[in-house]
């Protein structure tokens, strides 16, 4: 639980501070005609972080993503760690994938709000707001790992 909160705080943060640069309102924004067009921006943006190759898989707007990650680091450093798991072990991925959602359909990314603690707890903990899983992970022998991001 407290690693995926850890991945939660980060995309918070990392996604939010990105959606919230100068380098995204000039270089990403001006390219999204649409709420749903944000979620691929930022997946695109993080590609280049060098997490694995992120991918969308199915975005039913405000409700539910269905994302996909091509070599995690995390699942790659658990299998030459300590081979297979009987677990999912991808927690950044998991917490990412709730804090995209969080951001974008929950907090209103949009508008620019102040990524505060009090905000963050408000975005996680308030309201219908959107929890992950890890459906498919690598280190436990799929071919990539796999999350689900859906409102509670």
């Amino acid at each position: 639980m407290l690693l995926k909160e850890a991945g939660q705080v980060c995309a918070f943060h990392t996604f939010g501070g990105i959606m919230e640069s100068a380098e995204w309102e000039g270089l990403i924004k001006p390219q999204c005609k649409t709420t749903e067009d944000w979620v691929y921006g930022m997946v695109s943006v993080v590609n280049a972080l060098g997490w694995g190759r992120w991918s969308v898989a199915a975005l039913d707007p405000g409700q539910r993503l269905e994302l996909v990650i091509d070599g995690s680091y995390e699942s790659n450093g658990y299998l030459a760690a300590f081979g297979k798991s009987n677990t999912p072990r991808c927690y950044l991925g998991t917490g990412g994938t709730s804090g995209l959602m969080n951001l974008i359909y929950h907090a209103g990314i949009q508008s620019r709000p102040a990524l505060t603690p009090a905000f963050y707890e408000k975005t996680f903990n308030e309201g219908r707001f959107f929890v992950a899983r890890e459906v498919e992970c690598r280190a436990m022998g799929a071919s990539q790992c796999r999350f689900v991001a859906e409102r509670l």
